[in-house]
């Protein structure tokens, strides 16, 4: 109702965007979000929502190939909370690994639950990875703690969700993350230095995306700017057309007619010495 907010940065989750997407997409406002991932988003019902960071069905095969081609997996755990995200990841992920032969058995937990030990029971030995799209790091950590005190070896594989190198690092597992770790990226160091000076360090790749998101909407803005007082209807066209040569994230960031960004993809770390290293 508030006509002097003309853009949004944000929701950060998929289930935070249903919850808005009706709201924002009546006001005729744009909306980026930095890490909604669900694909159904952009599926035309909410028509000025953007995201910077790929869609899950980038995520799934991604992960999934990386289980087949370099982990060689045979036998694969999918593990969700019976929530929209982790459920429909783990759908995406299925899919490549049945296709190419991975036996594939699911374990459902809860969104509150971190005693995971009867779920850990039911893992054969005979399993190569268990996959792990839990909205909090932190639990994937306990479910890893558990599965070492009952002996189980399997490689552990946190989507998305668990990137965080301070609540969840079993050695040797792997992580996905739809943002590279801006520290690797020449491009970015000098904001890096910057950021660090006045804050002290990040871990996850949740900021740089929000970064972006902001980057997106202010550009928008300044466009609209130029063109005299800058309307909601000013600002959605101009983040539509957007077109960022250097990106924060690296490489060119622009979007496709659904609100989807360009040639995005996720990146696989894995986990050494308590902290995590891009698989090129």
């Amino acid at each position: 109702s508030n006509r002097k907010i003309v853009a949004i940065v944000g929701p950060d989750a998929s289930f935070a965007v249903d919850a808005a997407g009706p709201i924002l997409t009546k006001a005729k406002v744009a909306f980026v979000s930095g890490s909604a991932t669900r694909v159904s988003l952009t599926g035309g019902q909410y028509p000025t929502f953007f995201r910077v960071a790929p869609n899950d069905d980038v995520q799934g095969p991604t992960d999934a190939n990386f289980m087949i081609k370099t982990l060689k997996a045979k036998k694969v755990v999918l593990v969700d909370n019976q929530t929209d995200y982790s459920i429909g990841l783990n759908t995406s992920v299925e899919k490549v690994l049945q296709a190419a032969g991975v036996t594939v058995t699911h374990l459902s937990t809860q969104t509150t639950q971190t005693d995971f030990s009867a779920a850990i029971a039911t893992i054969a030995s005979d399993v190569n990875v268990v996959f792990l799209p839990l909205e909090v790091p932190a639990n994937a950590q306990l479910f890893a703690d558990q599965m070492t005190v009952q002996g189980k070896h399997a490689i552990l594989f946190g989507a998305d969700s668990v990137f965080s190198p301070t609540d969840f690092h079993p050695e040797g597992a792997y992580a996905s993350s739809f943002a590279p770790d801006i520290h690797d990226l020449p491009a970015d160091a000098a904001l890096v230095k910057a950021y660090k000076a006045k804050y002290g360090d990040f871990a996850t790749p949740f900021g740089p995306v929000v970064y972006a998101a902001a980057d997106v909407v202010l550009r928008a803005v300044k466009t609209a700017c130029s063109q005299g007082t800058p309307t909601r209807a000013k600002v959605l066209a101009a983040v539509r057309k957007t077109r960022i040569p250097n990106s924060i994230l690296g490489g060119t960031l622009r979007f496709t007619s659904h609100g989807e960004p360009v040639n995005a993809r996720f990146y696989v770390f894995k986990v050494a010495n308590g902290k995590y290293k891009l698989i090129p």
